[in-house]
């Protein structure tokens, strides 16, 4: 067909042909749009051919990310106007549970920033949001601005411009819940809550999650709501049959697509905030940090290190201001030495597990209006820190001071480009410098 070879889907036609019948009657035509993740962009592709074809469109039904297409298109969006909604989309956002960053302090923004990922969580006290590794309040914000004019209970078949339905699973019973009326922000959102991934809609008495565990491609609704002639549009590849799942990854394949990054170098990091009365917010901090270095000496590599660091860091002063954030604290490092490694030069390093307690203080300002690519504002961060093995001297000597400073600021030029000068040092100082804080 046509239209198949334009688009990612497949696409099939059922029952006759679109040719009106006498007397001015025609046959109902629907659209069923199948979930299938970001795959299911390749929905407006679809609605795209339709309208320049002059295919009427009487009925639409949809599941998952069909559910979202569909629902916009049946109160009045275009192809166009979806396709350009897409493209301005910062999807990063809006697929995460992250804050605006104007309305963040410093820490938060850091952390929005640095973790692809990240939860809080509330000691005591039952959240009826949680269900999922995204709460999804970004997607139901989107929806609700979207859905404007259309965000009251309604009947999909009467209130809106085409009439609508979409798919949702109901994990009570594990049964198909059909959205015909109600709030459509809330049946799209219900419509494509991944399990695990996205916190599932409380609905009365009903859990729901994505519609494609029951009913991903929702022919039958169409039919039951009066429709002659279906234009189906599945972006799911085929189906692996039972030869096929002979493996655990590959059952799991079957079910969701993961994808795993690893690396050289590994850490996991805990905090725990207390949010008090006074202007400070206490905090406690755990890391383990697994190293391999390679130190090189004019040029050459002279010797590697492999290295486990563990620490625990005790911060009673921490104070946020909007762009500006003051901590002090006192930390403790376990350094445990596994290998070392020689090069082309005899290794004059004795390398030994140890520990420090380190005195530390430390300020942070930051004004930049992009976290990874500023066009204004700076950045300034600097830190001091007393290092001790016994908490007032290193090796039977006086501590080493390791002191650090960094500034950076952004100046516009035109529409394209920002000149960023930025300067940056670190200074150590004392009798002794333990190797593990040399690099």
């Amino acid at each position: 067909m046509a239209v198949a070879a334009l688009m990612c889907g497949t696409i099939s036609a059922q029952s006759d042909s679109i040719t009106p019948k006498p007397d001015d009657t025609r046959k109902k035509v629907a659209v069923v749009l199948s979930g299938g993740g970001a795959k299911g962009m390749a929905h407006i592709g679809v609605l795209k051919v339709l309208e320049r074809a002059g295919i009427p469109i009487d009925i639409i039904t949809g599941t998952s990310m069909g559910s979202i297409i569909g629902g916009l298109y049946a109160i009045g969006y275009n192809a166009n106007s979806l396709d350009s909604m897409v493209r301005v989309q910062d999807w990063s956002y809006v697929i995460t549970d992250k804050e605006d960053l104007t309305k963040q302090s410093l820490t938060d923004r850091k952390k929005q920033n640095t973790y692809v990922f990240s939860r809080g969580i509330t000691v005591g006290k039952v959240n009826y949001n949680d269900g999922g590794f995204i709460q999804g309040k970004n997607l139901a914000e989107l929806f609700q601005q979207l859905c404007y004019g259309y965000t009251d209970s309604l009947d999909f078949s009467s209130d809106i411009p085409i009439p609508f339905s979409c798919v949702a699973t109901n994990v009570i019973d594990n049964s198909e819940y059909d959205f015909h009326c109600g709030r459509l922000p809330v049946a799209m959102r219900a419509s494509m809550a991944i399990p695990a991934a996205f916190s599932p809609v409380r609905l009365g008495d009903k859990v729901l999650v994505d519609g494609g565990l029951r009913n991903n491609y929702p022919a039958d609704i169409a039919r039951e709501m009066g429709a002659d002639i279906i234009i189906g549009v599945t972006v799911q590849g085929e189906p692996k049959i039972a030869n096929d799942m002979g493996r655990t990854m590959s059952i799991l394949s079957q079910i969701i697509d993961v994808t795993l990054r690893l690396g050289k170098r590994n850490m996991a990091k805990g905090e725990l905030t207390m949010h008090t009365q006074t202007i400070t917010c206490p905090r406690v901090v755990a890391g383990f940090y697994r190293n391999d270095l390679d130190i090189y000496r004019e040029g050459d590599l002279f010797y590697n290190i492999l290295y486990n660091q563990l620490q625990a860091e005790l911060i009673p002063i921490n104070l946020d201001l909007r762009h500006f954030n003051l901590q002090m604290g006192v930390r403790y490092d376990y350094m445990h030495y596994r290998n070392t490694l020689e090069a082309k030069h005899i290794l004059d390093v004795d390398l030994k597990d140890e520990h420090f307690i380190s005195y530390r203080a430390r300020v942070n300002y930051n004004s930049e209006d992009n976290w990874y690519f500023p066009t204004r504002g700076s950045r300034f961060y600097a830190e001091y820190a007393y290092m001790t093995d016994n908490f007032a001297q290193l090796d039977g000597k006086a501590g080493m001071s390791d002191v650090s400073a960094n500034w950076r600021k952004s100046f516009t030029l035109g529409s394209r480009f920002t000149l960023q000068p930025m300067f940056y040092g670190r200074l150590l100082l004392g009798a002794n410098v333990p190797t593990g804080f040399e690099f």
